[in-house]
């Protein structure tokens, strides 16, 4: 391995293909995130990404195996 390939500390650097891959798949929970600062209607925000409600409930269960994976690796 390349010394490039370290960061500071000596840990391995993750590639930002990776972390933009695991944010991508956490696009439902950085929705829910975002909706939850907005007070007056917090289903609002929500409805204008995932007007389905089923939608949103399926990709927060397709995100959380990218969420395990994003607490292993920080």
């Amino acid at each position: 391995m390349l010394s490039q390939d370290f960061d500071l500390d000596g840990k391995i650097q993750v590639p930002l293909g990776f972390n933009l891959t695991i944010l991508y798949l956490l696009r439902a929970y950085v929705f829910w995130a975002i909706s939850l600062t907005y007070s007056e209607d917090r289903s609002f925000i929500l409805s204008l990404f995932y007007p389905d409600h089923s939608l949103f409930v399926i990709t927060l269960l397709i995100g959380l195996p990218a969420m395990v994976t994003f607490f292993f690796l920080v």
